[in-house]
């Protein structure tokens, strides 16, 4: 149920295309002021099932602050931004998008969700850092879908107690998952050359595995089409021997779940991003509070030679 293929074609870099609806044109400005901006849009997509689907799209884009990043993580966190131990720029996206099209969405033809992404610059010495609920496999599943584009060597992705730790280097062509039963509402990103942590908070409905997401692995057919991962992160790199990447840039990126709608019922998924910017010392007191990772074990992740 795919966008991003034409049916019949083998779901391969060469056939993936991003559709028009959602590469080109403007969005309308609805309203704006200092610290906020919404926008609309009509979008027309057709599946790889060839289902087409009409929707409203409306985006609320919105600066945050240290009390709101407090709200979405510790207090704790939001006194040292508050106190200027970190310079901190922060945004959040709210997202709706409705069914208007002539027919009810339904399983068989195929669902759309809400994917909201981050793209940020790569380094040599970044790490993307993603938490997940602690418990074991016969009752979980796997902690992390890591084999997207086949399966990263080892010292490019480490599971520890408390984190899936992934390289954002932009020269291995990789991409993980975190499924319904494992994902939490945070994320991040350590930069240790620029000393910048890039979190993100989203939406996540109280059991996520009741629900329906979109499976977004290349792969046809799917066995479990709506049983697809709530967070991914994606590193670029060459999608062949002697191709050129796309560019330098990794991703965090987050899914609402799905659901059918008949006309005039919509879904909602809600994106948060903060950039902090501090010396080493409060760094590793931001990352211990807001993701619960130690960066010393990080920076040894970081510091294995990558192939």
């Amino acid at each position: 149920f795919g966008l991003w293929f034409t049916s019949g074609l083998n779901q391969t870099i060469d056939n993936w295309f991003t559709p028009p609806a959602l590469n080109t044109g403007a969005f309308q400005v609805d309203a704006a002021d200092a610290k906020s901006c919404r926008l609309s849009r009509r979008v027309r997509v057709t599946n790889v099932g060839e289902y087409t689907f009409d929707l409203d799209v409306t985006r609320d884009v919105r600066l945050l602050d240290a009390e709101q990043f407090g709200k979405h993580f510790s207090a704790d966190a939001a006194k040292m931004a508050k106190e200027g131990a970190a310079k901190m720029v922060a945004f959040e996206s709210v997202n709706t998008a409705k069914n208007v099209g002539p027919t009810d969405w339904t399983m068989r033809n195929g669902l759309v969700s809400i994917w909201t992404l981050g793209q940020f610059p790569t380094g040599e010495e970044t790490a993307v850092i993603v938490p997940y609920k602690a418990g074991s496999e016969a009752e979980l599943g796997p902690v992390v879908q890591s084999d997207y584009f086949g399966e990263p060597p080892a010292e490019r992705l480490k599971v520890t107690p408390q984190a899936v730790l992934f390289r954002g280097d932009g020269k291995f062509r990789s991409k993980l998952g975190v499924s319904q039963k494992r994902a939490v509402p945070f994320a991040g990103a350590i930069d240790f050359k620029t000393g910048v942590l890039t979190l993100v908070q989203f939406s996540v409905p109280a059991d996520p595995a009741a629900l329906l997401y979109v499976n977004n692995t290349w792969k046809m057919p799917q066995d479990k089409p709506y049983a697809g991962d709530v967070f991914n992160s994606y590193n670029d790199g060459p999608a062949k021997p002697g191709v050129k990447a796309m560019g330098g840039f990794y991703e965090l990126e987050t899914l609402s779940p799905t659901r059918p709608l008949v006309k005039g019922e919509s879904l909602n998924h809600s994106h948060r991003t903060f950039h902090l910017q501090a010396d080493a010392p409060t760094l590793a007191k931001l990352a211990k509070a807001t993701l619960g990772v130690d960066l010393d074990e990080v920076r040894k992740f970081v510091d294995q030679k990558a192939k």
